[in-house]
């Protein structure tokens, strides 16, 4: 997986099936490209659990569904 942004490699969005695999795949591997627009990017490479050893994780979205379209014991409020 590649994330990239025009400034320094820092703070990037991750899926929740990135942030799983992650978690639990040691052969997980991310691409952290910071000034990709520039002459110079810089690429840093990660794998697995070190990724998340190196990060705060922080929710930044929710998806929100009608109660009736779940059974209850998917219901979370």
């Amino acid at each position: 997986e590649v994330k990239g942004s025009a400034g320094p490699p820092g703070r990037f969005i991750m899926t929740r099936n990135e942030l799983r695999r992650a978690e639990h795949d040691a052969r997980f591997e991310l691409h952290l490209v910071g000034h990709a627009t520039s002459e110079e990017p810089v690429i840093r490479r990660r794998r697995g659990r070190a990724l998340l050893d190196e990060h705060a994780v922080e929710p930044t979205q929710f998806e929100l569904r009608p109660l009736e379209s779940l059974g209850p014991e998917q219901a979370v409020r």
